[in-house]
């Protein structure tokens, strides 16, 4: 029985070990993974902010030559004084009329919300809804209020009567009289055109608010939202009228995803939250990442996610990398336990696995990005921005060999002679030394594996490990 007590001790403390080494890699593995997703939230903030801008600056020209004309700012100031409602009939039609052409336009490139309202927040004229008029704006339009009380441009998502949308309301002035305002509201489609230039391949959708729709739009335009099935408090366009609901709720990335987000708990605290937030996923032997980017109302209160479910295969490879460190951490330390109980010979190649076991847990000091199949970057890790110098937004997106490998110390090489690209392109691996260039010019000397990442039968892209073999080379 004595003889039996430090096999059991030594099977706890080797289960315990083991159970211990599977929480640590699987930590890890989180970490990673969750900086990945965060990189996508990033990624999708940019381009929705970007957007966002390159519209409003087209929507301000648009204003500018075409509607706050002397012709148009009449009209609203002969509105502004009449209070009989034939002679308002009479006004609003001709300014229907006036601006029918533009407004022609307007539709033609998905600019349909185009909106006149008094000084005292009452909708003047909806060319939408031309027949809608008379209501209050101010009690459930935000940038209304703001626009005519502190006669500034207020731009940003909001509800509406009508239809939620991305604002852009602008004070009517001229000179020191006030006018009243006048939006133009971009729909989702057009940030959704956009998007899908700017990002990966992937399925977006936007998920709006009850109190932003359902709760305050005129009745007859309450069948053109839906509920959403990842939260009750939120609705999206109907897909039977929205092409873009149709398409993200038919998508088999959607069809995938969506039963498993709204099963999580941390997706269910996130939207409750209201805020911004990421969540990394493996389905089979696939990865993506699920972002929700928090949209705020023009008072700062959270009005609508635009939601990103886009294909990751770095996190495959995280988790792969996780299992392998993992199952190379407890054979070691199976090893070591059948040592001491063993032999006490076998010390000294204990000590040496152990120091295995130290290579593979700081095997990620080495630097490494993963491209497309564009030869675009879709990951890179600390260390391989800290020895290029650039900030991970500079790298990402961009084409790698431009960026480090195509400079005058290898004759300004074209992306097709790169042997890197060229070798894993074909599915082949490749190994050898080559010369890289940083942010700043200098170039560095390198120590490359890189292996293709094939889907399918297809080559994806690859994932490229480097170390810098500057000093190495001087000291030979």
């Amino acid at each position: 029985m004595r003889g039996g007590a430090p096999i059991w001790i030594t099977a706890a403390v080797t289960l315990a070990a083991c159970l211990a080494v599977l929480a640590i890699f699987h930590n890890h593995s989180d970490s990673e993974s969750d900086l990945i997703a965060q990189q996508h939230l990033k990624t999708l903030d940019v381009a929705y902010r970007s957007t966002i801008e390159m519209y409003r600056l087209d929507i301000e020209t648009r204003l500018a030559a075409q509607v706050l004309v002397p012709s148009v700012t009449d009209l609203l100031a002969e509105a502004g004084r009449e209070t009989d409602a034939d002679r308002l009939a009479v006004l609003r039609g001709r300014l229907y009329r006036a601006l029918m052409p533009a407004y022609r336009q307007m539709k033609a490139q998905g600019l349909a919300q185009f909106h006149f309202h008094l000084v005292d927040g009452r909708s003047f004229l909806r060319f939408i809804s031309p027949a809608l008029f008379g209501d209050d704006l101010f009690a459930v339009r935000p940038s209304v209020r703001i626009a005519n009380r502190e006669l500034r441009p207020v731009s940003g998502f909001e509800g509406g009567r009508h239809m939620p949308g991305f604002r852009n309301v602008h004070p009517i002035v001229v000179g020191d009289r006030h006018f009243g305002s006048v939006e133009i509201s971009m729909p989702f489609e057009k940030i959704h055109e956009n998007l899908v230039r700017l990002l990966p391949a992937g399925a977006y959708a936007l998920l709006v608010h009850r109190r932003g729709t359902t709760d305050i739009v005129f009745s007859e335009q309450r069948e053109k939202f839906v509920p959403t099935e990842l939260h009750r408090d939120y609705v999206t366009e109907n897909p039977k009228i929205s092409r873009i609901s149709r398409d993200f709720v038919q998508s088999p990335t959607a069809r995938l995803l969506d039963p498993l987000l709204q099963d999580r708990a941390d997706v269910r605290a996130g939207i409750d939250a209201g805020d911004s937030f990421a969540v990394p996923l493996l389905v089979g032997d696939r990865g993506w990442v699920a972002s929700f980017l928090a949209i705020r109302d023009p008072e700062g209160a959270h009005a609508a996610y635009i939601v990103a479910y886009v294909e990751a295969p770095v996190l495959l490879l995280i988790e792969r990398s996780a299992i392998l460190r993992s199952a190379g951490a407890i054979a070691l330390i199976l090893v070591a336990a059948f040592a001491v109980v063993g032999l006490l010979r076998h010390r000294r190649k204990l000590a040496e696995e152990r120091q295995q076991l130290d290579l593979i847990t700081h095997a990620m000091a080495d630097c490494l990005y993963v491209i497309d199949g564009r030869g675009e970057a879709v990951f890179v890790n600390a260390a391989a921005l800290r020895l290029l110098g650039f900030e991970a937004d500079e790298f990402l997106g961009h084409r790698v060999h431009d960026l480090i490998h195509n400079h005058a110390r290898n004759g300004n090489m074209p992306l097709h002679d790169c042997p890197i690209f060229a070798t894993t392109r074909d599915g082949r691996p490749f190994d050898g030394e080559e010369l890289f260039v940083d942010k700043a010019g200098r170039v560095i000397p390198v120590e490359v594996a890189s292996r293709p990442l094939i889907q399918n039968g297809t080559v994806t892209g690859s994932v490229t490990v480097f170390r810098d073999i500057g000093e190495r080379l001087r000291g030979e």
